[in-house]
């Protein structure tokens, strides 16, 4: 029975701060035990692909895999991020005719990613669409040491490495490029061409020229990018966090 009580006590607190109805919690929780799997975790039943994304936005994923109350609450932000995105998506389909059938494939998993780091979604669209045209198999270039990038945003091995990310995993590989994005950003005091020239060359070169790399690909990378968001529209007012 303590057991019972403390989870009810959770649900009732992760219903209350993320506005979510208890119900929704006890009906992911019921069917969550009915069709219990190896690959789900917790009285909630949280897929595994989720806890990269979980770690990222600050949950600590050792309570979520122990802790059935952590369990609750992750997974209660789960849906009421999902749900709020959803209602996002519905609004925005509207104005998407200006994407490709391929890049409309990725806009709900770009919105929410977009929204989590806080970065226009028709930017980081803009960069899928110059890295790799929206194709989540592609391969860069070799570099001189006979590495390629990888993915929709064409994410660097060595990078995935330190991250701890499947590059080859599309949803990781934009996780992992939104946030990079966003954090050349702010390094960069929200410079758009500045953050756009670091995310091609590396935050070396810019630091190293104090603006925009002398090479041409970088020259030309910046403005396209920027000039493609412009079309598209830069903004997106509704926020999921919660």
């Amino acid at each position: 029975m303590p057991g019972l009580i403390t989870l009810a006590t959770c649900v009732a607190l992760a219903a209350s701060h993320y506005a979510f109805a208890p119900a929704r919690i006890d009906a992911a929780i019921t069917a969550s035990q009915a069709h219990a799997s190896a690959d789900r975790i917790g009285p909630m039943g949280i897929p595994s692909q989720w806890l990269p994304y979980l770690r990222t936005y600050g949950f600590d994923v050792a309570k979520v895999n122990s802790d059935a109350c952590e369990n609750v609450i992750a997974c209660t932000w789960i849906l009421a991020t999902t749900d709020c995105l959803m209602t996002a998506q519905r609004a925005w389909a509207s104005g998407s005719h200006n994407l490709s059938d391929r890049a409309k494939t990725w806009q709900f998993t770009v919105r929410w990613i977009a929204d989590k780091a806080g970065v226009s979604p028709s930017l980081v669209n803009s960069v899928i669409e110059q890295e790799s045209g929206f194709n989540p198999s592609a391969l860069g270039p070799k570099t001189r040491s006979g590495v390629r990038a990888v993915g929709l945003m064409q994410i660097m091995p060595s990078t995935a490495k330190k991250l701890g990310i499947d590059t080859y995993d599309p949803t990781q590989n934009l996780w992992d490029g939104t946030w990079y994005l966003a954090n050349l950003l702010r390094a960069e005091a929200g410079n758009a061409a500045q953050a756009l020239a670091a995310y091609d060359t590396g935050p070396g070169a810019v630091s190293k020229y104090g603006g925009i790399p002398p090479h041409q690909e970088t020259q030309n990378h910046a403005p396209s990018v920027i000039r493609r968001a412009a079309v598209r529209g830069g903004r997106y007012e509704l926020r999921c966090d919660k």
